[in-house]
C-alpha cells in the first residue's frame, strides 16, 4: 500500500500559475448600450465589461426618458455630459483614457503623489454620496439618478491607476477609507455598479500587480533600492488584502455571482435575442471577473479556500457544472477555481461531497460527487469540443481526484456507480479512457481503497483495465502518468484482495492469459524505466518525477506476482536475464521505495498493515530467490 499516495494530489491547474484573462471579443454592437462600452483598457487587463442601459435592480427595465440636467459638480474643471446616453466621450470618459496614456495634471493624469491622489479619492467618495442622496430623494424616478450613477461608474473605473504605483497608493487608499467604501458599492442597487466593483478589486489584487512592479526595477545597478521597492509593493497588497477581507469582501463578490445570467433565454425570438446579448454578455464579463478576484484572494491567503468552500460559492459552482449548457470560458474558469480551492484545503474535499447543487434542473440537489460523475459521463462516447472545454473536462477530472482523499467521498463514488462508469469509459477507448484510470488511482489508493478495489472487480473492470494498462507507453510524459496511473491501480489491488480470493485470482489470471502478454508488457515498461533513470544524475525526489516512483510501483508488483505464481516466476526470470538485470535489481528497487516511505499510515490506520511491513516481506522473498 502506497502510504505516499495518501497525499498525493494533481497538479494545480493552469490558472493557480499563470492568471486567466477574458478573451471575448467586445460584441459589434456594444457601442449601443452607452458610451461606458467605449472605456479604453489597460495593456492586458480584460476587455471592459458592455454597459447596460440604466439597468437599475429595484426598478422596472422600462425605457427612460433622458434625466433632467442635475447641479453638481466634483471639482471646478468638470464638464456637463450625459453618461449612459448619446454619442461621443464625456469628461470624466475622457479624464479616464487621459489616466489610461498618461497626460498632464490638469487632464487628469495619473497621481503623481499622494496629495493628488487625495483629491481622486474624494472625488470618488462624493460620487458615492451624491448618488445615495440622490437615489433616496427620486427613488420613484430612476431617470433622475441615472447620472449620478454614471459618474460612480466612471470614479470606480479611475481607481486603477492605484496600480500604477502599489506601494505609495494602496496604504493611503486603504488609510482614507477608500477599500471600505469600493467593497461597500459590491451591495449597490445596480448591478452594474457592482460589476465594475468587483473588476476593479480584481484588477488591484492581481499578481500581475507585483508583476509590474518587479519589471520596473529590472536592471537597477542598485539592488537595495530594488529589494526595498518589491518588499514594499508586497507590503502594500498584504496591506490592501486586509483591509478589503475585513469589509467581508469574499462574501460579498460570492453574493453577486448569482445576480449576474450569462444565458440567453432559448425561447427569446431573434430580435428579443439580439437586443439581450449585449446585457448577457456583460453579466458573462462580471461573472469572469468575480471568479477572478476570488482566485487572488485565495492566492493571496490560502486559509481563504476553506472559508470559499464553505460558502454558496460551492452550491453556485456546482449547478454550474451540471447544467448542460455549452462550456464557456465562465464554466471552464468555474471548474479550474474548484481545483485549486481543493488543492489548497483539505476540508473543502470533504465539502464538495456533502454539498448540494443548487437550481440545476434535473441535476438539483445531487451531492457534488453525483454531478462531478455526472460531467464526466458526458465524454463517454465523444471528446471535448476545443481546448476550452478540453480543459474543463481536466479539470473536473482533477477535482474527483482531490475528493478521493475523503472516505466518505469514496463511499459517494460507490453509491453513485463512479466505478462501473469508469469501466464504461475504459471499454469507450475515447478521450476519458486515460482519466478514467487516473480516477481509479486515487480511489483505489491508500487504506480505504479496499471497497473500490472489490467493486472494479465485481463490475467486469478487470478487462478494460489491462486492456488500457497495455496501450500505456513510457515514451512521452502523458503516456509515463498513464503507466503510473495503472500501475498504482493494479499495486493497490494486490494489497487489498485478499489473499486466495477468487477477485485476486481474476486479477493474476489476467497476467498469465494470452501467453504471458500483460507479464510482457510489464517487463518492456521496466527496462525502458530503468534506461531513463541511469541517463539521470538528479536528487531522489527528481528521480520519482523521471520515472522513479513508476518502477517502485512496477517492482513491487512484480514481487507479488512471482510470489504468488512459480510459472510467473520463471518468466520473469528469463526475461530479466535478456535484459542483464536479477531479483537482487527488482529487490534494490524495493529497498529503496521503503527507505523513503513514510509512517503517517501507522498513525491514522494503525489496525491497517504498513507498507513497510509489505515490502519487507516482498524483499525477504526475493533475496531468497
Amino acid at each position: 500500500m502506497d502510504v505516499g499516495k495518501l497525499f498525493k494530489l494533481p497538479d494545480l491547474p493552469s490558472a493557480a500559475v499563470n492568471k486567466r484573462k477574458w478573451s471575448a471579443p467586445q460584441p459589434a454592437d456594444s457601442a449601443s448600450a452607452g458610451p461606458s462600452s467605449s472605456t479604453p483598457a489597460q495593456p492586458d487587463a480584460p476587455t471592459p465589461r458592455p454597459r447596460k442601459a440604466a439597468r437599475v435592480d429595484d426598478e422596472d427595465d422600462d425605457e427612460l426618458a433622458p434625466a433632467e440636467e442635475e447641479t453638481y459638480f466634483f471639482s471646478d474643471d468638470d464638464e456637463d455630459g450625459g453618461r449612459f446616453f448619446g454619442g461621443g466621450l464625456t469628461a470624466e470618459q475622457t479624464q479616464i483614457l487621459d489616466i489610461m496614456d498618461g497626460g498632464d495634471a490638469s487632464s487628469g493624469a495619473p497621481p503623481a503623489d499622494v496629495p493628488a491622489l487625495r483629491k481622486q479619492l474624494l472625488r470618488f467618495e462624493r460620487a458615492i454620496t451624491k448618488n445615495a442622496e440622490m437615489r433616496t430623494k427620486y427613488a420613484a424616478d430612476p431617470a433622475r439618478f441615472i447620472e449620478s450613477e454614471a459618474d460612480v461608474d466612471a470614479e470606480i473605473k479611475s481607481l486603477l491607476v492605484l496600480t500604477t504605483q502599489p506601494e505609495r497608493f494602496y496604504a493611503e487608499f486603504v488609510q482614507l477609507g477608500g477599500a471600505a467604501s469600493l467593497v461597500g458599492l459590491l451591495s449597490h442597487d445596480n448591478a452594474d455598479i457592482a460589476a465594475a466593483a468587483i473588476e476593479v478589486i480584481e484588477e488591484l489584487t492581481d499578481d500581475d500587480v507585483l508583476d509590474q512592479v518587479e519589471a520596473r526595477y529590472e536592471g537597477d545597478d542598485d539592488e537595495q533600492d530594488a529589494e526595498e521597492g518589491r518588499a514594499s509593493a508586497v507590503a502594500a497588497m498584504d496591506t490592501l488584502v486586509d483591509a478589503l477581507l475585513k469589509q467581508s469582501v469574499l462574501e460579498l463578490v460570492v453574493s453577486n455571482l448569482s445576480r449576474f445570467n450569462d444565458q440567453l433565454d432559448p425561447a427569446l425570438g431573434p430580435e428579443e435575442a439580439a437586443a439581450k446579448a449585449v446585457e448577457v454578455e456583460g453579466d458573462a464579463q462580471a461573472i469572469y471577473h468575480a471568479l477572478g478576484a476570488l482566485e487572488n484572494l485565495v492566492t493571496s491567503r490560502p486559509a481563504l479556500a476553506e472559508q470559499l468552500a464553505a460558502s454558496a460559492f460551492l452550491p453556485w459552482a456546482l449547478s454550474r457544472l451540471a447544467s448542460r449548457r455549452e462550456v464557456d470560458q465562465n464554466t471552464s474558469y468555474t471548474a479550474e477555481l474548484l481545483a485549486i480551492l481543493l488543492q489548497t484545503s483539505e476540508s473543502s474535499r470533504a465539502h464538495i461531497g456533502s454539498t448540494r447543487a443548487g437550481d440545476a434542473g434535473e441535476n438539483a440537489g445531487e451531492n457534488g460527487i453525483d454531478v462531478l460523475l455526472g460531467v464526466l459521463a458526458r465524454y463517454r462516447r465523444q471528446s471535448p469540443a476545443g481546448a476550452e472545454e478540453e480543459e474543463f473536462a481536466e479539470n473536473v477530472v482533477d477535482v474527483l481526484c482531490l475528493s478521493m482523499s475523503e472516505a466518505a467521498n469514496r463511499t459517494l463514488l460507490l453509491e453513485g456507480e463512479g466505478v462501473e462508469l469508469m469501466v464504461l469509459l475504459m471499454k469507450e477507448k475515447k478521450f476519458a479512457r486515460m482519466r478514467a484510470l487516473k480516477i481509479l488511482d486515487y480511489a483505489t489508493s491508500g487504506p480505504t481503497g479496499h471497497a473500490v478495489c472489490h467493486r472494479l472487480v465485481e463490475a467486469s473492470g478487470l478487462a478494460p483495465l489491462v486492456s488500457t494498462f497495455l496501450q500505456c507507453s513510457a515514451s512521452s510524459r502523458s503516456g509515463s502518468e498513464s503507466v503510473q496511473h495503472a500501475l498504482a491501480v493494479i499495486s493497490s489491488m494486490l494489497t487489498h484482495l485478499d489473499s486466495d480470493s477468487p477477485p485476486r485470482i481474476r486479477l493474476l489470471a489476467r497476467f498469465v492469459a494470452h501467453d504471458y502478454q500483460a507479464l510482457d508488457h510489464l517487463l518492456d515498461l521496466r527496462s525502458a524505466l530503468v534506461s531513463r533513470l541511469q541517463r539521470s544524475d538528479d536528487e531522489y525526489l527528481e528521480r520519482l518525477d523521471q520515472g522513479l516512483f513508476s518502477l517502485q510501483l512496477l517492482d513491487t508488483i512484480l514481487a507479488w506476482l512471482v510470489m504468488e505464481d512459480d510459472a510467473v516466476r520463471d518468466h520473469v526470470a528469463m526475461l530479466l536475464r535478456r535484459n542483464a538485470a536479477s531479483w537482487q535489481d527488482v529487490a534494490a528497487t524495493l529497498q529503496e521505495y521503503s527507505d523513503n516511505i513514510g509512517d503517517q499510515l501507522a498513525i491514522s490506520h494503525p489496525t491497517e498493515v504498513k507498507t513497510k511491513d509489505i515490502l519487507a516481506a516482498l524483499i525477504e522473498y526475493l533475496c531468497a530467490l
